[in-house]
């Protein structure tokens, strides 16, 4: 309640003004943009997640280097508390504007995998190791809390077409994560440590090339007035650095800017508006956390026990999951008659997932093809619905571009707050089940 009666994120005109044309107009019109501009916001959504990602995929590294520590539960609940706080802070205290957020994050995600590659080369203790390790997942969560209200942001000043990109490129880099993962491994089978060395190196470099794309998305004709408003928000708080001719540009602009009018959105405004739809955001994130990555990793092989050596079974259900989380993403077009009205089914059709995934930890169904299918279903249900919860918002034709930034950043806390809540539900799980050490 303290964050959404603050003043600084009820009134979001004090921070950030819109073009004046949008302002004074109920609808707000977005750039449309070209497939370049696409192909860029799939590129950025692969990097966005990406470290989380690759922490997570190099479970079998950590599992020998902490073979008494199960790392997945752990790192999941540190990961999202820190981003959570993060996203909560930025609503809270909003000084930076969405561009300086999105570059804080990436470059802070970079600096983290550049650190974790140098994790085999120093020479410390295996439980000082482990607290660094815990202490570079938290400022992975806090970079990442960055984007996560930076890019939802910056995807509100875009048509819906942009979300959708984004979300592809999140299936992509989790897919990405696990081919860089099993190939690293393949090839340097005998040398575990620098497989994961390589396998950082890869995931800093893919941060680099998002960091390219954010900036060439920025350059297109499309995103002018994006850039022109976030610098007209900055320069109105005295915070900009330019020179006297880049002041200039938006001195006009400034000249007609609206002062904060009477009756203007705030986020009680819009919360009572969209509050079913940002329920429907945290439960289904929820739900996600709950199965990935702790219960999926969790799940052991029955069968084909020549996959139990080397994590080989628990590496496949993450194969298994991500391709079908990705093949999902990009079937968003499709709605199966799903809208915003009706989307709440979905959450109660979400909750068969971990009950079936808890059956095969606990030996009540004992089949490595059951345990697949699982992973194929929570895959094609993580990737498409918790895509459309965050689209299907900005889709109301009634909301105004103030509306719709406010929405990204209440989506962004919403989902936050949910992968915070499945990852506490999602300890407590493996705690009970012995799975937690």
């Amino acid at each position: 309640l303290g964050l959404l009666l603050s003043p600084s994120f009820c009134f979001p005109a004090l921070s950030c003004v819109s073009h004046p044309s949008r302002a004074r107009s109920a609808m707000a019109k977005v750039p449309q943009m070209s497939w370049q501009a696409y192909v860029l916001m799939t590129v950025i959504g692969m990097g966005y997640l990406f470290p989380i990602f690759a922490i997570w995929g190099a479970f079998d590294y950590w599992t020998m280097l902490f073979p008494d520590t199960n790392i997945e539960f752990i790192s999941t609940t540190t990961y999202q508390i820190g981003a959570t706080l993060t996203v909560a802070l930025l609503a809270w205290k909003p000084r930076l504007d969405t561009h300086q957020r999105i570059l804080v994050g990436f470059w802070g995600q970079a600096i983290c995998l550049s650190a974790l590659f140098c994790f085999r080369f120093l020479p410390l203790a295996t439980s000082q190791l482990y607290y660094l390790l815990m202490g570079l997942i938290l400022l992975v969560a806090i970079c990442t809390g960055f984007l996560d209200s930076g890019l939802l942001m910056l995807c509100s000043e875009y048509d819906t077409k942009m979300q959708g990109k984004m979300q592809l490129g999140i299936g992509l880099g989790s897919l990405m994560s696990v081919g860089f993962r099993d190939t690293s491994k393949l090839l340097l089978r005998s040398e575990p440590a620098d497989a994961t060395s390589c396998y950082f190196a890869l995931a800093v470099a893919t941060v680099l090339v998002c960091v390219a794309s954010y900036h060439r998305l920025l350059g297109m004709p499309g995103s002018k007035g994006v850039a022109v408003r976030s610098r007209s928000a900055r320069w109105q708080e005295g915070d900009l650095g330019l020179g006297d001719d880049d002041y200039s540009q938006v001195h006009d602009l400034e000249a007609h800017l609206l002062k904060p009018a009477q009756g203007a959105p705030t986020a009680r405004s819009v919360l009572a508006k969209m509050w079913q739809q940002q329920s429907n955001i945290c439960w289904h994130f929820a739900l996600s956390t709950i199965c990935y990555p702790g219960l999926i990793t969790a799940v052991p092989v029955y069968q084909w026990t020549w996959l139990r050596e080397g994590e080989w079974f628990q590496i496949l259900m993450l194969a298994v999951y991500t391709v079908s989380d990705t093949m999902a993403r990009a079937a968003l077009s499709w709605r199966f008659g799903l809208t915003a009205e009706n989307f709440g089914v979905t959450v109660v059709l979400r909750v068969v997932v971990p009950l079936a995934l808890l059956a095969a930890i606990c030996g009540a169904v004992q089949s490595d093809m059951f345990s697949l299918g699982v992973a194929v279903v929570a895959g094609l249900f993580n990737g498409y619905f918790n895509s459309l919860c965050l689209m299907l918002p900005n889709e109301q034709a009634d909301l105004t571009q103030e509306e719709k930034k406010i929405v990204g950043s209440l989506s962004a806390l919403s989902c936050d707050l949910g992968l915070l809540l499945g990852s506490l539900m999602s300890l407590y799980m493996g705690d009970r089940l012995g799975l937690v050490k």
